[in-house]
């Protein structure tokens, strides 16, 4: 749920959420905001071993970056990849959202890119 809706780990600390969780099963203990964050970011770990298992069998992609500004003013460029599966269905994988305090130069954006390419094993592809 917390990956799914975008939700913030302090929920597990919400006064609401803690009563609707009580109510579906009074018996369950809510884990704290870092148990949490552990829990998501050991699934992303797991959820990208098996994306980078996929693409290593993919023969061919095609990459699209996105950049943009936080209200913060921090930019970022998220590389999205696609490419046909097994089924011959479209299908697409997030290789990253990087943070991106450099100036938003070509050169800067495909250094990036290649870096990603690298570490998903995509240069020859």
């Amino acid at each position: 749920m917390v990956v799914k809706d975008s939700q913030p780990f302090s929920i597990v600390d919400d006064c609401g959420f803690k009563e609707l969780v009580a109510l579906l099963d009074s018996r369950y203990t809510l884990p704290s905001r870092r148990v949490l964050k552990e829990m998501v970011v050991k699934r992303y770990e797991e959820e990208k071993t098996k994306a980078k298992a996929v693409m290593e069998r993919v023969e061919a992609v095609s990459l699209t970056a996105d950049m943009w500004t936080s209200i913060n003013m921090d930019a970022y460029l998220a590389v999205t990849c696609h490419y046909v599966d097994d089924s011959a269905k479209l299908a697409t994988v997030l290789l990253g959202v990087l943070p991106f305090p450099e100036t938003h130069t070509a050169v800067n954006i495909t250094a990036a890119m290649r870096s990603l390419m690298e570490e998903w094993a995509l240069k020859a592809k």
